[in-house]
């Protein structure tokens, strides 16, 4: 496990947008993440195991809202100073490991949530699907 410090709580900053993503693709979306320790300290070095990314389709609050966890498949650091990282994420919910069809254009609310070791943090953002 990395140190991050005696912090139980990492700043995370993430905008998300579609990338090649479109209803009809299983293309990978993208964020750009900022993730620090509360002292200003770039966490660097995280792999695809400790980002999580969950998302909720804006067309569900009227039906409930259901939110759904995404698949990251990558994790790209040394794109921006350190503590920056460009994370490709698709979406799972295929089953057996199957990737699934991004569904209806709109806004999806993305949370994007970081753990290394004890500490954590995470921000919520959002892209629009064309």
């Amino acid at each position: 496990m990395r140190e991050v410090g005696i912090v139980a709580r990492l700043d995370v900053v993430a905008v998300a947008g579609a990338g090649f993503a479109t209803g009809e693709s299983t293309e990978a979306a993208q964020a750009d993440v900022s993730v620090c320790a509360t002292d200003g300290t770039p966490v660097t070095g995280l792999t695809e195991a400790e980002i999580e990314v969950w998302v909720t389709f804006s067309g569900n609050i009227n039906g409930g809202v259901r939110s759904w966890v995404l698949v990251v498949e990558k994790a790209n650091s040394g794109l921006g100073r350190d503590g920056f990282y460009n994370i490709g994420f698709r979406n799972g919910e295929g089953g057996e490991g199957e990737l699934a069809y991004w569904g209806p254009s709109g806004t999806y609310f993305v949370e994007v949530i970081v753990t290394v070791g004890g500490d954590s943090g995470r921000d919520v953002t959002a892209f629009d699907l064309p």
